[in-house]
């Protein structure tokens, strides 16, 4: 039997923009230190969960119920900006309501750019290629991967990290004999995973599961796939606590080129 059959692999997101916002909302509080640590096993749990979605017919708003520890709570009142941030919009309002917090987002946002029409702006990927954005001409800037033949993207909460990774992953979408692994401790991944590029059909969210994926791939028995495999691995620092998973990693960096898989490592800092 093989080892990826025994997984519990997360289920492919609906791609829904409502739970896409809420994967973000409550990524967002998480990347900011909004969870607390179990010092006997380092297991990290959010301090921010999510709750309801509230969508009236002909609102102007869109309002995202947050459930929130008392401790964490001035933080989340606080946090407009990274939030508008995270959702990719000019502002939203925070507000306290019972003992919820409510993050209300309009509806339309004049100048908004929808993911169509900025796929528009640099349409045609070359296999292989990843996309990092178009250049104030409309021209597109790409990262020849196989050529690299890994990267990492390094940023604070905030920064654009995750807008980035989620770029890069949506270029290989239409790309012939090119497939991603979506590996994600914080499930920012989570609302790509329902594509069908994507490797095993679903995202990997439980460290214990990305660990038994990467030693997996880097067991080069299993690599018989045709094409290129690239890794999306965020939140690499934490995961490295686990052994497993750095020799995996290393394995793959060392010789992962070789069996078309290639490396894109998310963290916050070098460290």
């Amino acid at each position: 039997m093989s080892l990826l059959s025994l997984l519990t692999r997360d289920k492919p997101g609906a791609g829904t923009r409502l739970s896409d916002a809420m994967h973000r909302l409550t990524g967002c509080a998480f990347a900011c230190g909004l969870y607390d640590t179990d010092a006997r096993t380092g297991t990290r749990y959010p301090q921010v969960r999510a709750g309801r979605t509230v969508e009236a017919p002909r609102s102007p708003v869109v309002s995202y119920e947050l459930i929130v520890q008392p401790r964490a709570l001035k933080k989340v009142l606080g946090m407009g900006r990274e939030f508008a941030h995270a959702l990719n919009v000019p502002s939203v309002r925070v507000r306290q309501q019972g003992g919820s917090v409510w993050v209300d987002v309009p509806t339309n946002h004049p100048g908004h750019l929808t993911y169509e029409e900025a796929w528009a702006l640099a349409p045609d990927i070359p296999p292989g290629k990843l996309l990092l954005g178009v250049n104030g001409h409309g021209d597109q800037l790409l990262l020849d991967l196989p050529g690299a033949p890994h990267c990492a993207v390094i940023g604070m909460p905030g920064s654009g990290k995750s807008t980035l990774l989620r770029t890069m992953v949506h270029s290989c979408q239409n790309q012939p004999g090119v497939q991603v692994a979506l590996l994600d401790p914080w499930a920012d991944l989570a609302p790509l995973s329902g594509f069908g590029h994507v490797w095993q059909n679903g995202y990997f969210e439980r460290e214990d599961e990305i660990e038994a994926c990467l030693v997996y791939l880097a067991d080069t028995r299993h690599n018989g796939h045709a094409g290129l495999l690239f890794v999306f691995v965020d939140e690499v620092p934490g995961l490295c606590r686990r052994p497993a998973i750095r020799g995996a990693l290393a394995q793959l960096a060392k010789e992962g080129r070789h069996m078309g898989i290639h490396l894109v490592l998310g963290a916050q800092s070098t460290t």
